[in-house]
């Protein structure tokens, strides 16, 4: 890996350097199915050179999203107080709801684009 950066930069350069091998960090939210906290913010870690993986900071929750194995799709739901929000199809056909804010869905989906098609 180049370089990891914790903050998005601007939708272009961001899908850019991902391409380049640089990990981004960005702000996600997910329902926490397993916890007693319905859904929370966490960081979202997206490489090239590896899965996405997304850690709570509540209790032991952590959410491993394979990148190879997951399909992602802009949920049906329009964009809300600046959030944009997809649903992401994991390997065993479970359905995980996922929203970020509306600057970056654009690199979400150049980084889970190629599962998608």
């Amino acid at each position: 890996m180049a370089a990891a950066r914790k903050a998005p930069v601007s939708p272009a350069k961001d899908v850019a350097d991902f391409h380049d091998g640089v990990e981004l960090r960005l702000r996600a939210l997910f329902v926490t199915p397993d916890s007693k906290v319905k859904a929370k913010w966490g960081e979202l870690r997206l490489s090239n050179s590896a899965d996405a993986t997304w850690e709570a900071k509540v209790g032991n929750d952590t959410l491993t999203i394979p990148l190879a194995t997951t399909t992602i799709a802009p949920a049906d739901k329009p964009l809300f107080m600046g959030v944009a929000r997809f649903n992401l199809t994991l390997a065993d056909g479970k359905v995980q709801p996922m929203s970020v804010y509306a600057g970056d869905a654009g690199l979400v989906n150049a980084v889970f684009g190629e599962a998608a098609e």
